[in-house]
């Protein structure tokens, strides 16, 4: 595999689907984890790092301090706008307010915790 001819394709899908959608830029979620960072990296490679934003979305007490650091740390790197947004209010609130949300399964709770971010 050409490497480098992947990730050119990739850096040209990427500004040709921003251009196409006639926006200013992305957003990208930044777990912590490989497939973020790497998305991270050719986003700002492909638009500009003032042109892509880093959110991370962790669980209180929950979400490893790594991934919290780890993600960080992408952002840093890239030069890229970044904010850490703790989900946990959120989740809590959605199960306050749903039938039988007290009784989620921690498969509903997960795919919750999935459509919230």
């Amino acid at each position: 595999m050409d490497t480098e001819k992947a990730r050119e394709v990739i850096v040209g899908f990427i500004r040709e689907k921003v251009h196409e959608a006639n926006a200013g830029g992305v957003v990208l979620g930044i777990s912590g984890g490989v497939d973020s960072a790497l998305a991270a990296y050719l986003a700002a490679e492909a638009l500009g790092k003032d042109k892509v934003l880093g959110i991370h979305l962790p669980e209180l007490n929950l979400t490893p301090a790594e991934d919290v650091l780890d993600a960080t740390e992408v952002a840093h790197r890239l030069g890229i706008d970044f904010r850490a947004i703790d989900i946990s209010e959120m989740i809590r609130a959605y199960l306050a307010n749903i039938p039988d949300g007290d009784k989620a399964t921690p498969h509903a709770k997960g795919n919750l915790k999935a459509r919230i971010r």
